[in-house]
């Protein structure tokens, strides 16, 4: 099997396990369109038909690239911000975390100077703030002293 048969075959399987868990969360539902089955419904229709097309079509042939060094610790130090993103989630609140992360990624992904990382990470998180306090009325989650 080539591998891109092999993808759609993984995307099939994942997509059947989105859709079972769509029929399970379905009595819970406001109605048919508003829920919480509606985002793993979609997203496993989705699998199963983008990998029915993977099956089926042929795709050309590539050469898959090894990236370059310094692509490489790029990605490794954003998985890095991710997971010290998850753990100061619970320490430090929802505020804090995001605008300390949110520093480090833009200064990480961007390669932005430091002036311009502060002020994207604070605009983030101003941003952030007004849609979910103002308009949505959602609090942020507290740190771990409340």
């Amino acid at each position: 099997m080539k591998s891109d048969k092999i993808g759609g075959l993984i995307g099939i399987i994942i997509g059947l396990f989105s859709i079972s868990e769509a029929f399970r969360m379905y009595p819970y539902r406001v109605n048919n369109a508003v829920g919480d089955h509606v985002m793993p419904a979609v997203v496993g229709g989705l699998l199963i038909l983008l990998g029915v097309i993977m099956i089926i079509f042929k795709t050309e042939k590539f050469e898959v690239k090894f990236p370059e060094r310094s692509m490489i610790i790029k990605i490794s130090s954003t998985l890095g911000v991710l997971l010290l993103y998850w753990v100061m989630l619970h320490f430090l609140g929802y505020t804090l975390s995001t605008f300390l992360a949110g520093l480090l990624l833009f200064r990480i992904i961007g390669s932005y100077s430091i002036l311009k990382t502060i002020s994207f990470a604070a605009l983030t998180i101003a941003a952030l703030y007004l849609v979910f306090i103002y308009w949505l009325n959602m609090p942020f989650p507290a740190w771990i002293w409340g």
